[in-house]
């Protein structure tokens, strides 16, 4: 029997909008509470657009928009979300 590489298990990450100091904010964390690799903050940045403020703060991105803060587009945070981190995370979306 061979080992596949493809079939590793993904570490978990969290979208959640609204938590206890981000209550106008999306944060995307991960399980380990790891930092939040670089790249995956630069694909979600360029994802967005510059309509969005995307702060990286160790462990976890915020995630605002810039025209009227607190303003919610969920599919839009999903949709960049999810090609700038679905290949090397399990995403969980809670909004």
């Amino acid at each position: 029997m061979s080992y596949d590489r493809s079939a590793r298990i993904k570490e978990e990450a969290w979208v959640q909008f609204g938590l206890p100091g981000h209550e106008h904010e999306y944060v995307f964390r991960l399980k380990s509470e790891k930092n939040v690799p670089f790249e995956i903050a630069d694909k979600v940045m360029n994802e967005l657009g510059i309509d969005w403020r995307v702060l990286k703060r160790g462990g976890r991105l915020e995630m605002s928009s810039k025209k009227k803060y607190g303003e919610r587009d969920d599919q839009k945070i999903k949709n960049a979300v999810q090609k700038a981190a679905f290949e090397k995370y399990d995403l969980h979306f809670d909004f």
